[in-house]
């Protein structure tokens, strides 16, 4: 199994102009690439409905995309010449390969589109452009024409990649990207091997533990722990969301196209990058602490994250006249449960989990925060506020995070109890690209897939 890295990188001036130069130059060939595309596609519609057409007919012929991009170099781009050809070819590759990808899975991958300047762009370099020399330095350049020593942020132990990606965003940090399988965990059975041979054992209170996710405690484990930002670290990001907006607004009253304006912007984009950086350090590092001390398998309620952050609906009485929806407090609440990080926790816990050789799997979350952990009893008054938990049936008092991460654990011993069934536990989705289930819907044990529509993918020219 292989993860994807993305570290910070320092490269110097000259090095950094060098990167510059070669990543607008994949940049060019790949938006060349398109527009060719698109006029190629443009002649052929227009040979199928002239009437004078005689040649071979334009829909047998293969799907018109090449990797060829000599023809690109005139005396109009003349900086063409002084990158290597690789980086060009790479260019047009990654281009080829986009198309590849959508024609594969279109519901996953888009079609490729023109890449802007004001983009974060970025250079993809193949293991004859960089070398690595040490922990944390990677020259980059030809064996015969290295052009500089790349510093970089290294994490941890890994093998030779086969390409890098060098990228630079709007706010001016440099970041080194690759795929490895250094972190591949200890070997493990499949999950619905592990879930069965976990169902036939007695104890399965000391081998689950429950988790539940929030905007106060981003999250709550069944033995009692919970863990929140630390206000130092709170602090900080209000001051730069305050100062995120700030830019935002004086953005707005400056003239589009303006280097003033481009400059606002990109503090304000500055300033997002370190609210992020900060969410996520601290998401990674709970999550690290949480799966040191996790048992054999962590359960997880499965929220649904694009519905829980949707906007409100409006509203309309019988006349037509609108009323007061609440979309204020919703996007409060959606901007709030957009901070929490919810969705990366999610994925950071299960990547520390798989490399001890742990297991997470995903429960239903319905009324999770209303249901006693004591008794089973579900009411909406059993939680009077969002920090007390009060059964209305037997009394049980408790903080309802806890509580709701108890039930959660709950839920999960009773889906690995019924494994190999309909029932089945639910495991992680694999990428991006796994189904959401409908409403009514029980999964099955098996990998689901994801469903595309039958399009027939090109055949590239040569």
């Amino acid at each position: 199994m292989q993860i994807g890295f993305r570290t910070r990188c320092y490269p110097r001036p000259k090095l950094a102009m060098i990167l510059a130069q070669w990543t607008g130059c994949q940049r060019v060939v790949g938006n060349a690439k398109h527009d060719e595309l698109n006029l190629l596609i443009w002649l052929r519609k227009r040979a199928i409905l002239s009437p004078s057409w005689e040649g071979p007919d334009p829909q047998l012929d293969p799907f018109p995309l090449d990797q060829t991009f000599s023809q690109f170099k005139t005396d109009q781009t003349p900086w063409l010449s002084e990158v290597p050809a690789v980086i060009l070819r790479n260019g047009v590759v990654r281009y080829k390969r986009g198309w590849s990808n959508h024609w594969k899975n279109p519901s996953h991958f888009r079609r490729p589109r023109r890449k802007k300047k004001a983009d974060t762009n970025s250079v993809w370099l193949t293991r004859e452009l960089f070398r690595f020399i040490s922990p944390g330095l990677v020259e980059i350049g030809t064996a015969a024409h290295p052009v500089g020593v790349l510093p970089f942020v290294q994490h941890r132990e890994i093998p030779q990649p086969a390409s890098l990606v060098i990228s630079r965003a709007r706010y001016g940090h440099w970041f080194l990207s690759y795929a490895s399988d250094c972190v591949q965990g200890p070997e493990m059975l499949a999950d619905e091997a592990r879930l069965q041979a976990l169902a036939g054992q007695p104890d399965l209170e000391g081998k689950v533990q429950g988790i539940d996710r929030g905007v106060v405690l981003n999250a709550a484990c069944s033995d009692g722990s919970t863990f929140a930002m630390e206000d130092d670290a709170k602090a900080r990001f209000e001051w730069l969301e305050k100062r995120r907006r700030g830019y935002q607004r004086k953005a707005a009253w400056g003239k589009k196209g303006s280097r003033r304006r481009d400059k606002v912007l990109g503090k304000t984009a500055r300033c997002s990058a370190r609210i992020a950086s900060i969410r996520d350090d601290f998401l990674r590092k709970t999550s690290s602490q949480i799966a040191k001390a996790a048992p054999e398998v962590t359960a997880l309620e499965d929220l649904n994250l694009k519905g829980m952050t949707k906007r409100a609906k409006a509203k309309q009485d019988e006349t037509g006249k609108w009323l007061r929806n609440g979309a204020a407090q919703k996007s409060g609440l959606n901007k709030a449960l957009a901070n929490a990080g919810l969705g990366n926790f999610r994925v950071y816990l299960e990547q520390a989990l798989r490399k001890l050789g742990k297991m997470l799997i995903l429960v239903p979350a319905h009324h999770s925060s209303q249901e006693c952990s004591e008794c089973g009893h579900t009411e909406a008054a059993n939680r009077p506020d969002q920090e007390t938990f009060l059964c209305q049936r037997c009394g049980h008092a408790d903080n309802a995070d806890l509580n709701a991460a108890k039930v959660i654990k709950k839920r999960g011993i009773a889906l690995i109890t019924s494994a190999g069934s309909a029932d089945s536990a639910r495991r992680v989705p694999k990428g991006r690209g796994a189904v959401r289930r409908i409403k009514g819907e029980q999964p099955s044990a098996a990998s689901v897939k994801r469903e595309t529509p039958s399009l027939t993918e090109p055949t590239w020219a040569a």
